[in-house]
C-alpha cells in the first residue's frame, strides 16, 4: 500500500515538472520573440467597376456621336457667362458656355443622368433642335458623371452639343435650382430669362415657350 502511494506520488511530481518546464518554456519563446514585428493585414482588393478610363470615355463618346463646343459666332459672351466653364461631352476638351452662347438667342437646357423628368424632355428638345430656323438648344448636364450622361444621350438619339458641369461654374453662373430640368433662354441682346417651369413633351411645347418668352420681353 505504501510503495502504491509513493509510486503515485512520483507520478504526480513527474506532471507537475513537465508543466512547470513548459510554462517555462513559453516564457521564453515570449521574451525572446523581436518586439519590432507587427502583424500584417492582407490587402483589401482594389475596388472595380468605379473609375473610368479615358479610354472608356473616349469609347461613349464615340457612341454618342456628339458635336463639338466651339463658338458659333463672334459677339460677345453674355456677361452672367463670363467664365462659365465645363467640359465637352463631345470630344471633353474646354467648354466655354459664354463662348457658347454669344452667337445670339440659345435654349439651354440643364439636366442630369438620374432625372426621371429630364430623360423624358430631352427627346422633345432633340426633335426641336432638328427643326430649321429654331433657336440653337445646347444641353449642360450637372450632379452626374460624364459616363452616365454619355449612355444616356445615346440611349435616347439626342445629339445636342453638351456641356458636362465638371467644375459647378455653370451652375452657379445659371443658378441652377435643386429639381431638374430647368431651361434658360439666352435673349438677343445677351439676358438670361429661366423658363417657365415645366417639362416639354413634344417640339411644339418647346417652340410655343420660346416664343412667348420672346414675345414677352
Amino acid at each position: 500500500m505504501a510503495s502504491e502511494r509513493s509510486k503515485r506520488s512520483r507520478y504526480g511530481n513527474e506532471i507537475r515538472w513537465t508543466l512547470i518546464v513548459l510554462v517555462v518554456a513559453g516564457l521564453a519563446v515570449v521574451a525572446l520573440w523581436p518586439r519590432d514585428r507587427t502583424p500584417t493585414r492582407p490587402e483589401s482588393p482594389a475596388p472595380t467597376g468605379t473609375t473610368r478610363t479615358s479610354g472608356d470615355l473616349a469609347s461613349l463618346r464615340a457612341d454618342a456621336e456628339l458635336p463639338g463646343c466651339g463658338p458659333t459666332g463672334n459677339g460677345e459672351p453674355p456677361s452672367r457667362l463670363r467664365g462659365a466653364t465645363g467640359s465637352c461631352m463631345g470630344d471633353g476638351s474646354r467648354a466655354d458656355l459664354g463662348e457658347m452662347t454669344a452667337s445670339g438667342t440659345t435654349l439651354i437646357n440643364v439636366w442630369a443622368s438620374w432625372c426621371p423628368p429630364c430623360r423624358k424632355e430631352l427627346p422633345a428638345l432633340q426633335r426641336y433642335a432638328e427643326r430649321q430656323d429654331e433657336v440653337r438648344v445646347i444641353g449642360v448636364q450637372v450632379r452626374s458623371d460624364p459616363a452616365s450622361g454619355l449612355r444616356l444621350l445615346r440611349e435616347l438619339g439626342v445629339r445636342l452639343p453638351t456641356v458636362h458641369d465638371s467644375t459647378g461654374r455653370v451652375s452657379r453662373a445659371l443658378r441652377v435650382p435643386k429639381p431638374l430640368p430647368a431651361s434658360y433662354l439666352v435673349t438677343p441682346s445677351g439676358e438670361i430669362e429661366r423658363m417657365p417651369v415645366e417639362v416639354f413633351e413634344s417640339a411644339d411645347e418647346v417652340a410655343s415657350a420660346v416664343q412667348r418668352k420672346l414675345e414677352a420681353r
